[in-house]
């Protein structure tokens, strides 16, 4: 499920695990272009999420994005952007 972008859930009855099933967010469908138009005038992109590596690389190559930042927390991602907004 993580290589298509989903994340595994088990389903449990009366406390038996019965199934899984797989969520996902789902892309803007102007998402890959978007990144495409930034990456076009100098701007890198890359994306900062707290998901597992192979859901995060499903979904950057969806975005079509070259970087991404995976199993990340919240004060790790504000250090990343803070040592990008650094080189700026």
């Amino acid at each position: 499920l993580s290589a298509l972008g989903q994340t595994a859930v088990l389903v449990a009855v009366d406390g038996r695990v019965e199934g899984v099933i797989g969520v996902a967010d789902t892309l803007r469908p102007e998402a890959a272009e978007a990144v495409q138009r930034l990456q076009g005038l100098g701007v890198e992109v890359a994306m900062l999420t707290g998901d597992n590596r192979r859901t995060a690389e499903a979904v950057a190559k969806q975005a079509k994005l070259s970087r991404s930042f995976n199993e990340t927390r919240f004060v790790l991602s504000f250090l990343y952007l803070v040592k990008i907004r650094a080189k700026a």
